[in-house]
């Protein structure tokens, strides 16, 4: 992933506060637009003290690109406290907690206790509510992973047609509710959370060791919450009908159509007349490809195409090849290519 550009100071605090906050926005009595003067600039990012009101601890954020948040925290309350987190864009929220217990409650829904050690993964559309209650004397120590929808796929290499519920449904645009999941803490996951808890890299070290543990985490998650029925489906042969293959020709012809902004798999699906794991196998054991990787290398494709012209700009074949950020689209290329957008543009 590629990191904004080195800022120092108070500019640089700014800039990750002004991330931190489109991701998931502060409790009301934070400023909106400017840094809150217990804010300081650590080694792992801002550091934002929470020693108030009879609380003690801190709150770091990281940002190894400007859509991946990374946090760390480790507080003691002094009486109940409650903070509303809302969104202004689809987020995927991983919580990782190492000690203490926590109640988040969903907006619509139950409270769910997260009683450490144990992770919690919340879908959260933009603009919905995920309160979180600590109890009263309570120490909690946390890691959080904050990633828009879309980065799972299209950042971080993940197939979404692969990625077990609810986590499928977010990546394909499904995200009229918020979901809540709450799982065990294995081994490997308390290794990671230990591991960004104790993180004492800087600058770029930093960013890439960030990015491998989201990597990790994402791993671990989906392997945990992937049906048995769903892993070994991957095992089995696909035999396909020729009216079968007649309409995964027909479905890859609207991939090639809508690539830069293709089709949820259910809708695809329903298009040409197949169930979605039909679709899935199919798609694969005739192309190579699953439909996400498929559509991916058109668009990386066709922007190389462009870029290769010379006459619009990076921003510009972004948004033609269907990716909403140009910094998305020169991680993308830089993993796919080897090179940078401008080295492709001389």
């Amino acid at each position: 992933m590629n990191r904004p550009p080195e800022k120092t100071g108070k500019r640089k605090g700014e800039l990750i506060w002004q991330t931190v906050k489109s991701l998931a926005r502060a409790p009301d009595d934070v400023e909106p637009d400017e840094l809150n003067p217990h804010d300081t600039l650590s080694g792992f990012g801002l550091r934002r003290s929470l020693n108030s009101d009879g609380n003690h601890g801190y709150m770091e954020f990281a940002l190894t690109s400007p859509y991946l948040t990374v946090m760390r925290s480790i507080f003691t309350t002094s009486e109940e406290q409650l903070s509303i987190a809302t969104t202004e864009r689809d987020v995927l929220r991983i919580r990782l907690a190492l000690s203490g217990r926590v109640g988040y409650e969903p907006e619509g829904g139950d409270r769910v206790i997260l009683q450490a050690p144990s992770c919690l993964v919340v879908t959260q559309p933009a603009a919905a509510e995920l309160k979180m209650v600590i109890p009263a004397n309570e120490s909690f120590n946390f890691i959080g992973f904050v990633i828009p929808r879309g980065v799972v796929g299209d950042t971080l290499g993940f197939d979404p047609s692969l990625l077990p519920e609810p986590l499928r449904s977010f990546e394909a645009g499904d995200t009229a509710a918020l979901t809540a999941s709450q799982l065990t803490m294995t081994s490997k996951l308390l290794s990671v959370a230990t591991d960004v808890a104790n993180c004492d890299f800087r600058g770029a070290l930093l960013d890439q060791f960030l990015e491998a543990k989201v990597r990790e985490t994402l791993c671990y998650l989906i392997a945990a919450m992937q049906p048995e029925s769903e892993a070994d489906a991957a095992d089995t042969e696909v035999r396909l009908s020729s009216r079968d293959r007649a309409a995964l020709a027909e479905a890859r012809t609207i991939v090639d159509e809508t690539y830069a902004s293709p089709l949820p798999l259910n809708e695809l699906a329903r298009k040409v007349g197949l169930n979605r794991n039909k679709l899935c196998s199919g798609f694969r054991s005739s192309y190579g490809l699953s439909v996400h990787e498929y559509a991916r290398e058109l668009r990386l494709q066709k922007a190389l195409e462009l870029l290769r012209t010379g006459s619009i700009s990076i921003t510009e074949v972004a948004e033609k090849v269907g990716y909403g950020h140009s910094s998305t689209l020169t991680a993308a290329i830089k993993r796919r290519f080897g090179v940078s957008p401008r080295q492709l543009k001389r």
